[in-house]
């Protein structure tokens, strides 16, 4: 939900905070590699918590997956980036506690902080790369205030 509340905002659309326009972008637009954004996820393994480990069976650990599954996706998001044309004006990447692993994926981008230390950036010739805390109301200080803070930012270092 509020992934899509924030996209919905930079891209100006005046119903940005409504459940329908949130629905309505997430099934035709969100995370579309060829789109303006692309969402990276470095644990693609839902959990209910940051502490939750439900996948025992396959994984000791998080520190687990990433020895035996982060080399492979890493390469697999930076190709994935590489190819798209055109480039996404936005890449988000969430999860504070997953910024490393972020800054492994796009290791030429030099990440630094703005807006009181809430999220860091960069950008290159054609997208703006945004480190934020996981998507949460309210819990990480995301609320229509900060979205639009982070709206304002991300737009005035865009490239396009």
């Amino acid at each position: 939900g509020l992934m899509l509340s924030i996209v919905g905002r930079m891209g100006s659309e005046p119903n940005w905070w409504s459940t329908d326009v949130r629905r309505s972008y997430q099934s035709t637009k969100l995370g579309r590699l060829n789109g303006e954004t692309y969402l990276t996820e470095v644990l693609p393994l839902p959990k209910k918590g940051i502490n939750d480990w439900p996948y025992g069976d396959f994984f000791d650990s998080p520190e687990d997956y990433f020895e035996r599954i982060f080399p492979d996706q890493l390469m697999s998001i930076r190709s994935d980036y590489g190819s798209a044309n055109p480039k996404p004006q936005f890449v988000f990447c969430y999860g504070k506690s997953y910024w490393d692993r972020h800054r492994q994926v796009f290791e030429l981008i030099d990440f630094e902080s703005t807006l009181d230390g809430s999220i860091q950036w960069d950008r290159n010739e054609t997208t703006v790369f945004l480190l934020t805390n996981f998507f949460d109301y309210g819990r990480m200080g995301f609320n229509e205030n900060f979205v639009d803070r982070l709206r304002e930012f991300a737009l005035s270092k865009s490239p396009k």
